[in-house]
């Protein structure tokens, strides 16, 4: 009797023992790893890894043959993040140029030497021009002929000015159509306007004086004020 109860306890625990063992394999099988994940360094078998190296590896490399017709669930990007890009000169040219060249048709070597066109009649003000806004570079360099007739008529009116300093104080002249049609008449009202004024350097320090009209208008409050 006793025999017989001792036998039924061993095989109660055994049962019990199997039982245990396989529920926690099924509990592991939940998270071992499928056929079609990376193997680590060729490894067999249920356990699987994957690494960055296997990532980036081409599938023909790598040394489990299943993997050669399959891609991996996953992919690599990157994200550039503005507020965290520090802004060189040189980021800023090489930018400038890549949008210069897409709003201008053009080729970088045609833009390069549209630049060089450019550095030679406004030598010295790369840095400036650099940091202008991309549309008043993208008007200076669509016409380079048209610059250099326009640079040609302001050294003609204003023979004592010094040009590029001129231009340096407004950029925006060099693209304004009134200011290259009014050129002429406005720089002989200006020295009517200002007889015993040096008109020259006057305009090369303030080019917003050749505005007649704004300048009578200044001159007329001035004069209200007792401002003459």
């Amino acid at each position: 009797m006793i025999s017989s109860f001792q036998n039924l306890y061993r095989f109660s625990r055994e049962n019990r023992a199997n039982d245990c063992a396989l529920l926690n394999n099924k509990k592991r099988n939940k998270f071992i790893f499928k056929p079609k994940s990376y193997n680590y360094e060729g490894t067999e078998g249920p356990v699987q890894k994957a690494t960055i190296e296997k990532v980036f590896k081409l599938d023909s490399e790598s040394k489990d043959g299943r993997l050669k017709d399959e891609s991996p669930p996953w992919n690599f990007g990157w994200q550039m993040n503005e507020r965290n890009t520090v802004w060189t000169d040189d980021l800023k040219s090489r930018l400038i140029k890549t949008v210069l060249c897409r709003d201008l048709g053009t080729s970088e070597k045609d833009l390069d030497e549209r630049l060089s066109l450019l550095d030679t009649l406004l030598p010295g003000l790369g840095d400036q021009l650099v940091k202008a806004p991309p549309k008043l570079l993208l008007q200076i360099l669509s016409d380079i002929p048209a610059l250099a007739e326009l640079l040609l008529n302001i050294k003609l009116q204003f023979p004592k000015a010094d040009v590029l300093s001129l231009v340096s104080n407004d950029l925006n002249i060099l693209v304004d159509p009134t200011f290259r049609r009014d050129l002429a008449k406005n720089a002989t009202s200006l020295r009517a306007m200002l007889p015993d004024v040096d008109v020259d350097t006057f305009v090369e320090n303030f080019p917003c004086v050749l505005d007649i009209q704004s300048l009578e208008n200044a001159l007329e409050v001035m004069e209200n004020e007792g401002n003459p």
